[in-house]
């Protein structure tokens, strides 16, 4: 059970600040080489989804929040300056490269989709216009705050429609390397539809329920089940939720017995528990526990638990961990679509999975249009723009929202996430001639 209520959820709370060094050296080097050759101009990238999590051709998009967050933060210490300029392979660098670095600042447009927002491989995710200077050091920046928190949320979706309505909670703070991935990944999993999570860093910063699970490890500090339980239940009162100790299902319910009311839910962990649920489900009413709630853990993922609820075990809970991370995550590609040379915008040649130009894209009755922003001007294209401007200028415009508003925009389209009917990407016809005429000028 929960430990406490739940606190206002708010929006995602900023963590420390993104290294400028956050970055492939290759990228760096890159921005050297426009730098060097006078290309100042604006260029447009695209972030594109070219695949979902192990092989679906849709995901569930989440992480934009984190993005924009390290797109704002883009600049480079005096420490990490210090450092390039010492790079051999840097050393023929102009001074007015690292004077360049040491002011960087974003100062572009960022376009995006609001987490939550189902999307099918082919279509842009995220939109950045900037000084190329910019716009060609976030490439991993974007890559890796989309990549974690869509594959996440993607398995998470499915897992709570395997659920069917019976609450599941995150226990994967522990898979993740650090603790701010921990925190993406948590918020994932609540856009997702998760019911709380053990993470209590993520229930802190986002106001996700948090949920405590007495261990083994607690039981084995007493030596005892019973007295483990009676000193718990001084400090948590009756809000007890615990592992099932080991041992046979009918004595490890009776050493937990004397605890009553105090016990809210039992956690059980083992192998085969298809065959163990009935039986535990049996002993703690037959114990005088028919209050206590079972919460089924150990390698559950969307077929496991969709197979518990089909075989009706009685599971009220579950608990998903390592399920999470399993897989690949989205294919992503960050693309250059337009670039300014002289005074005017020209279409980029784009290459495979990325088509030219700023675009925009509309959600309609069965599919999306990927068309040119310009045929969205004064509501000429039919459809809900799906990309909505996050920062403008350098400055954020969009508020960072409630991590339970862009749960229920997940909910919304989570069976369109998961059906097997397609939901395709189409291209206006304006957009496929400009590529036409794009191609044929290379």
């Amino acid at each position: 059970m929960p430990t406490t209520s739940a606190a206002p959820l708010r929006g995602l709370t900023a963590g420390p600040r993104t290294p400028g060094l956050h970055t492939e050296l290759y990228q760096i080097m890159q921005v050297a080489a426009y730098h060097a050759d006078g290309l100042w101009g604006e260029a447009t990238f695209d972030l594109v989804l070219r695949g979902g999590p192990d092989g679906q051709d849709r995901a569930l998009i989440v992480g934009i929040e984190e993005a924009v967050r390290a797109i704002l933060d883009l600049g480079f210490s005096e420490e990490e300056v210090r450092w390039l300029e010492g790079h051999a392979a840097l050393q023929q660098l102009p001074g007015a490269f690292f004077q360049l670095l040491r002011k960087l600042r974003f100062t572009g447009e960022v376009l995006a989709v609001p987490d939550g927002t189902v999307i099918s491989a082919g279509a842009p995710i995220l939109r950045v216009t900037a000084p190329l200077s910019q716009a060609g050091l976030l490439e991993t920046r974007v890559h890796a705050a989309v990549a974690l928190s869509s594959a996440v949320a993607t398995r998470a979706a499915a897992i709570v429609q395997a659920a069917a309505g019976r609450p599941v909670v995150d226990f994967g703070a522990r898979r993740c390397p650090d603790a701010e991935s921990s925190v993406a990944a948590s918020r994932a999993a609540r856009v997702a539809g998760f019911a709380g999570t053990t993470n209590a860093l993520a229930a802190q910063r986002l106001g996700i329920p948090p949920w405590a699970v007495g261990s083994e490890a607690m039981l084995a500090v007493w030596g005892d089940a019973e007295a483990a339980s009676m000193a718990c239940k001084q400090v948590f009162g009756d809000r007890l939720l615990l592992d099932l100790p080991a041992g046979p299902v009918d004595e490890a319910v009776a050493r937990l017995a004397p605890l009553g009311r105090a016990l809210t839910c039992v956690r059980v962990d083992r192998p085969q528990l298809a065959a163990i649920l009935p039986g535990l489900r049996r002993a703690l009413d037959r114990h005088g526990l028919p209050f206590v709630r079972v919460m089924a853990s150990g390698g559950l993922g969307a077929d496991e638990v969709g197979v518990l609820r089909e075989s009706n075990a009685p599971v009220d809970v579950f608990a998903v961990g390592g399920a999470l991370f399993d897989g690949s995550p989205p294919r992503l590609a960050y693309k250059v679509v337009e670039l300014v040379r002289g005074t005017e915008p020209t279409p980029a040649p784009t290459g495979p999975g990325a088509w030219p130009g700023r675009k925009q894209l509309l959600r309609r009755r069965d599919h999306d249009l990927l068309c040119l922003e310009v045929e969205t001007l004064g509501g000429r294209a039919e459809g809900l723009p799906l990309l909505e401007c996050f920062v403008r200028r350098g400055e954020r415009v969009r508020s960072a929202e409630a991590v339970d508003v862009s749960a229920e925009r997940a909910r919304a389209g989570a069976e369109r996430l998961l059906r097997s009917a397609p939901w395709p990407v189409r291209v206006s016809p304006a957009l496929e001639a400009l590529a036409s005429r794009s191609s044929a000028e290379r």
